[in-house]
C-alpha cells in the first residue's frame, strides 16, 4: 500500500491513478466539509469537483507545502469562503437593480437580446458532447455521476468535460461575466 506522500507525489507528476487514489479517499469528507459552509450539498459537491478539475489541470505548477489532505481542506475552505463573499456581492447588485428597474430602457433589453445571443453562439461553439454534457448539468441540473450514467461515460470524463466547457465558456465571454452573474441570478 502505497503512503500519502508518495501518491501526492505520483499524482503531481501526472500518474491519473494516484491522482484517482487521492480523489477517492478524499472526496466525500470534502463534500460533507464544504456543505457546512454553503449549506447546499450540491453546491459543496460542485466547489470539490472544481477544484479537482483545477488541480489536475495545474499538478505541474503545485506546490504543496502541507500534507494533500490540509492542501485540499484548505482550498475547499478557500473556495467556499469566496462562493459566500461572492454571493454577498451579488445580493447587493441585484438589491440596487431591483431598486432600479423601474427605469429600464430599450436599450437595456436590447443589450440583454444580445447578450443571450453570445451565450448561445458560445455554447453552440463547443464540441457536441462537451456541449450535451454542460446542458445536462446547467440546464437540466444533472448531477456528474447522472450524466455519466445517461451518456455512458466516467464521472471523471464529466467532470474533466464540463471543466473545459467552462473554461471556454469564461474565455469567450468574459467581457460580459458580470453581466451573466447578476441575469442569471434574477431568474
Amino acid at each position: 500500500m502505497q503512503t500519502t506522500e508518495s501518491l501526492t507525489s505520483k499524482f503531481l507528476e501526472g500518474d491519473i491513478q494516484a491522482y484517482e487514489c487521492i480523489f477517492k479517499m478524499h472526496y466525500s469528507e470534502l463534500c460533507l466539509f464544504a456543505t457546512k459552509f454553503v449549506s447546499c450539498p450540491d453546491t459543496a459537491e460542485e466547489i470539490v469537483q472544481d477544484l479537482f478539475c483545477k488541480i489536475w489541470e495545474k499538478k505541474k505548477s503545485l506546490h504543496i507545502e502541507t500534507s494533500i489532505k490540509s492542501y485540499l481542506y484548505g482550498a475547499v475552505r478557500l473556495n467556499c469562503l469566496k462562493l459566500i463573499r461572492d454571493k454577498k456581492i451579488q445580493s447587493k447588485h441585484i438589491k440596487e437593480i431591483k431598486l432600479n428597474s423601474d427605469t429600464i430602457s430599450f436599450e437595456d433589453v436590447m443589450e440583454n437580446i444580445e447578450l443571450q445571443k453570445k451565450i448561445y453562439d458560445t455554447i453552440q461553439q463547443l464540441p457536441s458532447q462537451r456541449r450535451k454534457i454542460f446542458e445536462l448539468s446547467r440546464f437540466e441540473n444533472l448531477k456528474y455521476r447522472e450524466i455519466a450514467e445517461k451518456l455512458e461515460l466516467s464521472p471523471k470524463t464529466i467532470e474533466n468535460q464540463m471543466g473545459k466547457a467552462l473554461k471556454f465558456i469564461r474565455e469567450n465571454l468574459k467581457d460580459y461575466l458580470k453581466i451573466l452573474v447578476l441575469l442569471f441570478s434574477l431568474k
